[in-house]
């Protein structure tokens, strides 16, 4: 892609208007909820709105034909994941400017070259368009549930467990290093671990700190080429949740990768009692819990993790992960979050 980095982020305090008042004529992407959780930040009369149902392949395309057929000069991307994953796809297909504005910070896909959609019934990631402008509006995000902002814990966290899975190819693949990005990824835990507080307690000043962790946190897939330095055993965690056509629904994806490292630093023999104290903190126990998610459900999700990317060397390639060894970490994991804790403000990994 011509860029790596967004051209441009503003965050602020009700924001969105004076921002879309700069653009020239635009159609909004986004879902029927969030048009109608915030459609006072949408003046319909100047920009319609295009309503996706999903993120597969035949919908994109149908929206890539009602943008091609249109006089719309830029795309705007209003939602979560599955909005602006599809909204950076069809603005690279038709090479439209897009403008992302999150309505939660659960994920960083605003800021990288890669979409998650549904192909052929199948879940890949592809290369598509970074947004050229990011509006962050602490006002529309206030409209969120602060699950929505607290799940982005999780994508900024993974680094945790993903860049020790990026040690384990170095040594036993022969995969290359990058010292710059290991130590971009690496700086990004402890400023991460001690935002969490403010988050918890709804800090509008902790909104923009966050926003800078995902944008640091997907510059660095832009950068490398890949996701390798942020995802790693627990995204393939994650990716076995998501992938099922009823759990898939009920976590958000931030929340499902935040399980995902509690099981895999389990896995590699390297919890994290910070990262521990963060999941009880932001409420992880009920998350998995209202979306009815059972150990036995936990435990067919690790296994499946662990041969949904060969290709991309983890712990799932060092043990073998059977149906024993599986149970045991799930319970593991189980326990420790069934424990009240709250880490200390300065606690750091």
């Amino acid at each position: 892609m011509d860029a790596t980095f967004n051209q441009r982020v503003v965050c602020g305090k009700g924001i969105t208007a004076q921002e879309l008042a700069q653009l020239p004529s635009a159609c909004v992407i986004s879902t029927k909820s969030a048009v109608r959780a915030f459609k006072q930040y949408l003046p319909e009369s100047d920009y319609p709105t295009i309503i996706i149902r999903s993120n597969n392949q035949t919908e994109i395309e149908r929206v890539v034909i009602q943008i091609q057929g249109s006089n719309c000069e830029t795309i705007i991307g209003l939602g979560t994941g599955s909005a602006i994953d599809v909204s950076k796809v069809v603005a690279d297909a038709v090479n439209k400017p897009l403008v992302c504005i999150p309505t939660g910070l659960s994920c960083n896909v605003f800021a990288t070259n890669k979409s998650v959609i549904c192909k052929q019934s199948a879940i890949c990631t592809i290369v598509s368009k970074i947004p050229e402008i990011v509006i962050v509006d602490t006002n529309l995000l206030s409209l969120s549930d602060l699950r929505y902002t607290i799940a982005g814990i999780g994508d900024v966290l993974s680094v945790y467990t993903a860049m020790h899975d990026w040690d384990l190819a170095r040594v036993h693949s022969d995969e290359p290093d990058n010292f710059t990005i290991r130590t971009v990824a690496e700086s990004l835990i402890d400023p991460m671990v001690q935002l969490v507080p403010k988050l918890i307690q709804n800090d509008p000043s902790a909104i923009e700190q966050l926003t800078q962790l995902l944008l640091l946190s997907g510059y660095l897939t832009n950068m490398y080429g890949s996701g390798r330095p942020e995802s790693g055993s627990e995204h393939m965690f994650a990716r076995a949740i998501e992938t099922d056509p009823v759990f898939g629904k009920r976590l958000l994806h931030g929340e499902a990768v935040l399980l995902g490292i509690l099981l895999s630093a389990e896995l590699q023999g390297r919890p994290s009692d910070a990262i521990l104290g963060i999941a009880q903190m932001s409420g992880l126990r009920a998350r998995y819990e209202d979306a009815e998610l059972t150990e036995n459900d936990m435990v067919k999700f690790l296994i499946t993790a662990s041969t949904i990317r060969p290709e991309r060397f983890s712990i799932f390639n060092i043990v073998h992960l059977d149906a024993t060894l599986a149970h045991d970490i799930v319970k593991r994991v189980l326990a420790k979050l069934s424990v009240p804790h709250v880490i200390p403000a300065a606690t750091t990994l």
